[in-house]
């Protein structure tokens, strides 16, 4: 999903990854898969440079399922 208005943007993302049987067996996951959801939001505060600050919310990462993460970050891009 997208949503843009001139030259900002807002964003919305999801994704899922399922591990194999095999790779769980023989590992110490606990869970099959990895979900990630982010949302981001760009605009251009002056002429030639772009900001995307996003956050994003994963539910078992790497397939450890009480180990929940946020992270949140910051995308310039500088034109010249």
């Amino acid at each position: 999903f997208q949503y843009k208005k001139k030259m900002d943007e807002v964003g919305l993302g999801y994704s899922r990854a399922h591990f194999s049987s095999n790779y769980v067996k023989t590992s110490e996951l606990n869970s099959e898969a990895e979900t990630a959801l982010e949302l981001y939001y760009q605009f251009l505060p002056i002429d030639s440079v772009i900001l995307r600050p996003d956050v994003q919310f994963i539910s078992n990462p790497s397939g450890v399922a009480q180990n929940d993460a946020w992270a949140a970050g910051i995308r310039t891009v500088v034109e010249i």
